[in-house]
Formats: structure tokens, C-alpha cells, sequence
């Protein structure tokens, strides 16, 4: 690993292009990372050199390269959950008509490991690999919440407690409320604390004795009501129960894909 620094800076120009389908100029991007436009040059021109960014001669603006999309197709093929897996949350949101998500944890953060859309016309919008702060996301909870109490301690006391919209809970003491609440009824809850209007319900997907996944249901609030959930929990266990026979037995952590 680079000692300079040069990796991380590489990492964050590769992050902006990501956001910037149609491309930026030298100048643009060196403005948005607060880079001298010399570095980001001589940086792009490696990237460029390896695949990692395109240019354009004409509008000498900067895309992300082949490379990238390569490197997904291959860590997917390796990587990704097995297609029994899969082929349950199929199940799930056919029954639903709903979003469904599979998560894990790393760190302090949730990140998506797998998505089915439903039938339903209005769908939840994220994509595999994003990120969410644990205390935030209904499957950070979960995940939380089922994890022997010396690790949760651990994680608890490195959370920064980021306000995501004016539901999310922040307050140390009432969440850990909560994460006891979760614990005992078996599903955890996300009620416009990433997204307002959005409604989550998790259930753990347990390895042994500590949650490997999460398994979510996400919709507009008015499709997933609070007098509904016992029910969408229900549906919820059956699937992780399921999904936890497929668990490869050697594994001590979640797979990771992006």
C-alpha cells in the first residue's frame, strides 16, 4: 500500500466519477476534492493508463474505465451469495410484491449484499454494496442487537451517531433500549430513520449463535403499516430460517460483495 497517500486520493477521484456519469474535467474534480489540478492529472493518467478511467479527447472530461465494471463482473461471480440464497428472497418478494434486501455489517456501517425488487409498482431504490450507519438502518440493528454483548459494546461505543433524517434515532441510551426491545421480539424496525416515508422490517439470518445477515422488507410506509408487520415478520423468519440452511459451514463471516 502506497505510504503517500496516493491509493486513498485514487480511491476518492474513482468515488466522484461514480457520481458523475457524464464525466468531469480536470479542474472540476480537482475543485470537489480539494486536490491540486497537477496531482489529479498525473493521477487520472495512471488511472487512465490501467483502465481504471477513460477520457474523452474532444470534451477532455473523465468517466470511469472498463476496468471497473470488469472487476465488479469478476468479484460477483466469486463472490455473491449462492442462488439458493438468492432464489428465497425471490420467493419473498413475489409473496410481498416488496423490496427485498439482504445485508451485512462491516464495522460501524450496514451495507447491502444483495436486492430484489417485487411486483409492486413503487419499488425502494438502492443499490448493492451502498452504505448505512448501523443505528440508522432496521438490518444494522438486527445486526447489532444479536451480537454477544462484549462485541456490541465494542461497536457501540465507536458509533459517531449520525442524524440521517429527523427520525433517526441518536440518543445512546434509547437505542440501546431498543437494541434490547430487538433482541427480545426478534425483528428490528427502521421508520424513516435513512429515508423519511420509508418503513423497514429486519430479521436477523443467525450462523450458530451470531447473525451472519439481515434480511429486510422495505416499502412506503403505507404499504408496510405497523398493524401488518407480525405478519411480514412471519414471512421475514420463515425465509431466514431457510437462508441459514444454506449457510456454508466454514464461513465465520458474511461474504462481501460491491
Amino acid at each position: 500500500m502506497a505510504t503517500d497517500g496516493t491509493l486513498a486520493k485514487g480511491f476518492i477521484l474513482l468515488e466522484v466519477l461514480a457520481d458523475r456519469p457524464d464525466g468531469v474535467t480536470v479542474t472540476g474534480l480537482a475543485r470537489e476534492v480539494g486536490l491540486p489540478a497537477s496531482t489529479v492529472h498525473r493521477l487520472l493518467t495512471e488511472m487512465v493508463r490501467i483502465g481504471l478511467a477513460r477520457t474523452d479527447a474532444q470534451s477532455k472530461r473523465y468517466q470511469l474505465g472498463n476496468k471497473l465494471f470488469e472487476l465488479h463482473h469478476r468479484a460477483a461471480e466469486v463472490r455473491s451469495l449462492p442462488e439458493v440464497m438468492i432464489g428465497v428472497m425471490r420467493r419473498l418478494a413475489d409473496t410481498t410484491g416488496l423490496t427485498i434486501f439482504m445485508g451485512a455489517r462491516e464495522g460501524t456501517q450496514y451495507f447491502y449484499v444483495e436486492r430484489i425488487g417485487g411486483t409492486d409498482r413503487v419499488q425502494i431504490r438502492a443499490y448493492v454494496g451502498e452504505r448505512l450507519p448501523l443505528h440508522a438502518s432496521s438490518g444494522g440493528k438486527c445486526l447489532l442487537a444479536f451480537l454477544p454483548a462484549q462485541e456490541q459494546e465494542q461497536i457501540l461505543d465507536q458509533l459517531q451517531w449520525e442524524r440521517v433524517t429527523p427520525h433517526t434515532h441518536i440518543d445512546e441510551i434509547e437505542f440501546r433500549k431498543e437494541l434490547r426491545e430487538v433482541a427480545e421480539r426478534g425483528y428490528a424496525l427502521n421508520d424513516g430513520e435513512v429515508q423519511e416515508g420509508i418503513r423497514a422490517v429486519s430479521v436477523p439470518v443467525m450462523k450458530g449463535s451470531r447473525p451472519a445477515y439481515a434480511l429486510t422488507i422495505s416499502a412506503p410506509e403505507f404499504r408496510l403499516p405497523l398493524d401488518a408487520i407480525d405478519g411480514f415478520v412471519a414471512l421475514l423468519t420463515e425465509a431466514a430460517r431457510e437462508i441459514q440452511l444454506q449457510l456454508p459451514r466454514g464461513e465465520d463471516r458474511p461474504v462481501r460483495t460491491a
